[in-house]
């Protein structure tokens, strides 16, 4: 190397430098054991968090490079790779193109869109809080509002509503929006213990069930392991996807010693809301 060129930093140096380890704030005289929970907690709680970005980040992308419409347009390239999978070409023959049936009243079927242009864009509105008040006057059913990622629109919308489902729709409609674990203690903070909060995002393992529900879920939803077992193996493997899921829910409770899952011990703060 010349004398004169600067020297350069090793690429590991200048990668932790950049992402410094989490760390967790514990009182200079607390026992070890409490500094050792504040360490795991925090940790564990960066891990749900980088997990769960990532995961919920990437579908938009795949849906890019697979150029996924609805409802399928048969391109050279689709042709080709139905020929390729033939198993599944047959499938299709036999039961037809799936379809968002719930939706296809309201849908313009007649034309091939892309993937982020589907039925509920075609239903878009602007809902607000006169909206949603005018749909519970309407519906006297149970009524669930999705995509709650703020601890004031949790309050705001909980008198109006029997759940509050937290999540960022798979990091589909926008990029930068913060991962449900990250949101979720403060929404359950501030909607105290007695509300209803469903969850989804990143659920890959019995261990990420385990984690939203010590964050403060009361329900714990998954899609993405469904979508794959049935794309591989049918109805048989939804049910693979839920034994996988169950079974690694039950070796999880077991190393922590839960005989229920009543008996979790919470990892968020709740506090009264000012």
């Amino acid at each position: 190397m010349d004398a004169g060129e600067p020297r350069r930093k090793a690429p590991g140096r200048a990668r932790s430098a950049a992402r410094p380890p989490a760390r967790a704030l514990a009182h200079p005289r607390a026992s070890q054991p409490a500094r050792t929970h504040a360490r795991t907690h925090a940790c564990t709680h960066a891990r749900t968090h980088a997990r769960t970005h990532a995961r919920t980040h990437a579908c938009a992308l795949c849906q890019r490079r697979a150029r996924l419409t609805n409802p399928m347009r048969f391109t050279p390239r689709v042709i080709v790779d139905a020929a390729l999978h033939p198993a599944w070409a047959i499938d299709r023959l036999r039961h037809g193109i799936p379809r968002l049936a719930t939706l296809d009243p309201y849908a313009d079927t007649a034309a091939s869109r892309g993937g982020t242009e589907h039925a509920g864009y075609m239903l878009r509105t602007a809902p607000d809080m006169d909206y949603l008040a005018a749909l519970r006057d309407e519906w006297d059913g149970k009524l669930v509002v999705k995509g709650i990622l703020h601890a004031d629109d949790a309050a705001m919308v909980a008198p109006l509503c029997d759940a509050v489902w937290v999540s960022n729709h798979g990091g589909r409609q926008f990029d930068a929006a913060p991962a449900p674990a990250t949101v979720l203690p403060a929404i359950r903070a501030a909607l105290g213990p007695g509300a209803q909060i469903l969850v989804d995002g990143g659920v890959a393992s019995g261990t990420d069930i385990l984690r939203y529900l010590a964050l403060g879920a009361d329900f714990v939803m998954s899609g993405r392991a469904f979508h794959h077992g049935l794309a591989a193996f049918g109805a048989a493997g939804v049910d693979h996807a839920i034994h996988i899921l169950r079974a690694s829910l039950e070796a999880d409770m077991g190393q922590l010693g839960l005989a229920r899952l009543a008996d979790l011990p919470p990892i968020y703060a709740p506090a009264p809301l000012p």
